[in-house]
């Protein structure tokens, strides 16, 4: 796959001054290219290990906003 420009840093950047909580998804779909046979649409396995991700941080967020709340 070629290389592309990395908008990383600048979303990482714009995260920390906005204290916005990042979710790595390409780390867990990274070298998983038969989850998007297109290169870009997910498959429903594909769809599915992201689902997990993301709710796996929305509990972890809520938990710790739970525990500042009390």
């Amino acid at each position: 796959m070629k290389e592309v420009f990395s908008p990383i840093p600048a979303v990482k950047a714009m995260a920390k001054r906005h204290k916005w909580q990042l979710i790595d998804l390409h780390k867990a779909t990274d070298k998983k290219q038969q989850l998007f046979p297109d290169g870009i649409h997910p498959t429903p396995e594909g769809a599915g290990l992201i689902a997990r991700k993301l709710k796996k941080a929305v509990e972890k967020a809520g938990k710790k906003a739970i525990k500042r709340s009390l």
